[in-house]
């Protein structure tokens, strides 16, 4: 059944035993192993089809010692079935890759289904996992950003305002003054820029406006008036940011409004004085911050004096 197969499925037989003595014929076929039907066709594709599952039923029927071959016709047919099937063959070696190879010939659609979602499955996950290292790297960026405005800031505020007190009355250190000043509101605005809405942040940042707007004559009015403009925004955002209600953050916003109407008040501008002392009156008597409301009240009580 051996031969027969061979020659079905090369067109040869497996010996050349034309025009040879029988004791020579008896040689070979007791002591030779024919080539595999692979090895004698000379057509690729017939080739690549042999290879393999083919080869090594043949090759096991054709086996010199009787133990080695299939035990019965039976057995031989069973393995040609499975070829056919796309099954693994008892003639061929058993390992995870033949058996998996074997498989996947079986199945090639729903391998390749599989294969198309499992794509997909790793491109999406890339893609989350990619987008939040980015995420990540944004978020460290950021806090990297507001660390070094808020270092900045701060070494500004305790140093340039000394700088700026020293020289006040130096004449000719306007420019100097100025310049302290525009760096303490740069990097103010850049702070509140980079805080993301960080409360310890925006209240570093008003309180460094609120030093500028409340520095009575050393900077010009539109410079001061813009700097408690932006301090009263930074409060204000600190106490929407806050639990209803929260004393500390609307005593802090009175207090200011209390500070900027005095320094208004002493400048003669009196209707300015008697708006930011209403406003600081109201919120502080609705958050009971005493103090600030009888600072107010003193305030609204001097210009109705005049």
């Amino acid at each position: 059944m051996g031969l027969i197969l061979y020659e079905m499925l090369t067109g040869e037989r497996p010996y050349d035993l034309k025009d040879k003595p029988v004791d020579e014929v008896e040689l070979i076929v007791c002591t030779i192993d024919p080539p595999p039907p692979s090895a004698t066709v000379s057509e690729n594709t017939t080739r690549y089809t042999l290879r393999g599952d083919l080869d090594r039923i043949v090759m096991m029927a054709l086996r010199k010692e009787p133990e080695r071959r299939y035990g019965s016709v039976e057995a031989m047919a069973r393995d040609i079935n499975r070829y056919l099937a796309g099954r693994p063959v008892s003639a061929q070696r058993d390992t995870w890759y033949y058996r998996a190879t074997k498989f996947f010939r079986r199945n090639r659609t729903a391998v390749a289904v599989v294969s198309v979602i499992a794509a997909m499955l790793l491109v999406g996950a890339g893609t989350i996992l990619w987008q939040a290292r980015m995420v990540r790297m944004e978020r460290l960026r950021g806090e990297q950003q507001r660390q070094i405005a808020e270092a900045r800031l701060q070494e500004l505020s305790n140093v340039l305002f000394d700088v700026h007190a020293a020289i006040r009355d130096l004449p000719g250190a306007e420019a100097a003054r100025r310049s302290i000043v525009d760096n303490i509101l740069r990097d103010a605005d850049r702070l509140v820029e980079v805080s993301a809405g960080d409360p310890r942040l925006l209240a570093q940042a008003a309180a460094a406006y609120e030093r500028v707007g409340l520095l009575e004559g050393a900077v010009e009015s539109d410079v001061a008036h813009k700097s408690q403009g932006k301090a009263i925004g930074a409060r204000q955002k600190l106490l929407a940011s806050a639990p209803p209600g929260d004393r500390q953050r609307n005593c802090e916003l009175a207090t200011l409004h209390v500070k900027i109407a005095e320094i208004e008040q002493r400048s003669g501008h009196t209707d300015s004085a008697l708006q930011h002392a209403n406003t600081a009156e109201s919120i502080g008597q609705s958050a009971g911050c005493s103090e600030v409301v009888v600072g107010a009240s003193e305030i609204i009580r001097r210009a109705h004096l005049r």
